[in-house]
């Protein structure tokens, strides 16, 4: 009687330790301190879980709790039941092959077990080979992944979303590559050709606005298809370079804005700046320069320095503008976010271009205010050659 006793005690121990270890990521309380017969009770019913062990037959010999509940079958029903009623479209073979698989290791598969009332409820189902009752037995622990499934399924909804999104985006891009430019372009030609012609002060008036907002047009469209691109690029190359006459290119390619506005450019051109970098980083120059000129009262400085950062170029573009408020400078950087300009509208693509740049060249960025009273310092960083 004795052994019959130890015997029994051990196949509990065995049988309690194949269900802690299935179960080891499980945070529920065992109560394994109260020994190891109450404390398989406890396992068994404590566990949120669905618990089976099913005989070499097919048959159910034990079930849990969680089991009864989330089945909607008595205990009595289940363990009447053979195994295989339970699968969704259950194969024969289901569960002898899962019990051979789990003679080597733990088996993990999905299935569907069907409730009382018909329905279907998805699990993910651990198989072990175990010894219950002096018998070989499969102990089953199934999960519920109706939640995991649900968000799977939205998942994948999200990501067809993303994909047709970013096509509707491509497409996008293309048509302002070449069915919106290209008309814009031609609209600002001729604006350009009137002009050069005489005409009376409402006409002149009417040519200027459209002149101007052109500009804006092409301008705005311009800046949208780089920083399309540039968000599908995740390297680029770099070479050796001098970084100033980039700057001075961006320069000149504005002395007409400058010109009109009445600012001074204010650089040490014969410095010699030499960086990792790629040409690219003119527009981050163009990009600093426009805002600089663009909301700089008539007639303002804008001071641009090339300071030596140890193993780094920090480049610096001061204006005495408006300057920004400190709520401001977080999220200026970011695509179609821009701070108060006292009425100038803008989309905050440039700085966003400004931004995906430096990040190209592994450098950084930001703003600060003007350390000599009224407007802003922007500042990029890029890697020394």
């Amino acid at each position: 009687m004795q052994n019959e006793c130890e015997q029994k005690h051990i196949k509990s121990l065995e049988l309690r330790n194949s269900i802690l270890g299935m179960m080891a990521d499980s945070d529920v309380e065992t109560g394994l301190d109260e020994g190891p017969d109450r404390g398989l009770e406890l396992i068994f019913d404590s566990m949120e879980d669905q618990i089976f062990i099913i005989g070499t037959s097919g048959r159910i010999m034990s079930v849990n709790r969680a089991a009864v509940s989330h089945l909607g079958y008595s205990e009595d029903e289940l363990l009447d039941m053979q195994a295989g009623d339970l699968i969704e479209g259950s194969n024969p073979k289901l569960l002898s092959m899962a019990e051979q698989m789990a003679r080597n290791e733990k088996t993990v598969f999905e299935t569907g077990l069907i409730r009382k009332n018909g329905s279907e409820m998805a699990v993910e189902i651990s198989a072990k080979v175990i010894s219950y009752e002096g018998y070989e037995a499969l102990l089953c622990v199934a999960r519920d992944i109706a939640g995991r499934k649900r968000a799977e399924i939205e998942l994948r909804r999200c990501v067809e979303d993303l994909r047709e999104s970013n096509d509707l985006k491509e497409l996008f891009t293309d048509i302002i590559r070449h069915d919106i430019l290209t008309p814009a372009g031609i609209v600002l030609g001729f604006t350009e050709e009137l002009q050069r012609y005489e005409h009376d002060d409402t006409t002149a008036f009417a040519l200027r606005r459209i002149h101007e907002n052109t500009r804006k047009l092409i301008g705005l469209l311009d800046s949208a298809t780089k920083l399309s691109k540039l968000q599908k690029v995740d390297e680029i190359a770099f070479d050796r370079m001098d970084i100033v006459p980039l700057f001075c290119s961006a320069v000149e390619n504005f002395r007409s804005d400058i010109e009109e506005k009445g600012h001074s450019i204010e650089m040490d051109t014969a410095i010699k700046c030499v960086a990792m970098a790629n040409p690219i980083l003119e527009e981050v120059f163009a990009n600093l320069l426009s805002n600089a000129i663009k909301y700089s009262p008539q007639g303002s400085r804008i001071v641009v320095d090339f300071l030596d950062a140890n193993d780094a170029w920090k480049v610096t573009v001061k204006d005495y503008g408006h300057g920004i408020q400190d709520t401001d400078k977080s999220y200026i950087f970011n695509r179609f976010q821009r701070a108060d300009k006292k009425g100038i509208r803008g989309t905050g693509l440039g700085l966003a271009i400004v931004k995906r740049i430096i990040e190209l060249h592994g450098g950084m960025y930001g703003v600060e205010d003007n350390p000599e009273g009224r407007g802003s310092v922007f500042w990029v960083v890029v890697g020394k050659a």
